[in-house]
This record gives C-alpha cells, structure tokens and sequence, in this order.
C-alpha cells in the first residue's frame, strides 16, 4: 500500500512509501508495479478467447 509519493527537485514524483506486511519502505517509483486486487471476468458464450502475440497477431494452435 502507497502511503505516501514523494517528488523530486523537479516536482515529478519520484519516491514513495510503501506498507508491506512487516515494515514501511522507501521505494523509487521505477521499481513499482501496480497489482490488479479485483478483476472482473465476465463470460460470453463458450468461444474461447484467442490468444495473440504482442505485436497483435492471432497465435493459431497447430492441429497434432
């Protein structure tokens, strides 16, 4: 949990305290990643979802 964002000479922020289960600790905002706490998943249908590279292309399983 983000407690407190602290920001640098340049007025962006750059630091922030974080609440971890034991501790609070000063962490630079570059080593920070943002968890998903609740997700919705919502299904339509049974099509299944395809998968696609990250370059957006469709991946199409091969057929054994």
């Amino acid at each position: 949990r983000v407690l407190k964002v602290i920001p640098g000479r340049d007025g962006q922020i750059r630091l922030a305290l974080i609440k971890t289960e034991n501790s609070e600790l000063l962490r630079p905002v570059q080593r920070l990643y943002r968890l998903e706490l609740e997700s919705p998943v919502v299904k339509t249908g049974d099509e299944p979802i395809p998968l696609t590279t990250s370059s957006g292309r469709v991946v199409k399983t091969p057929a054994k």
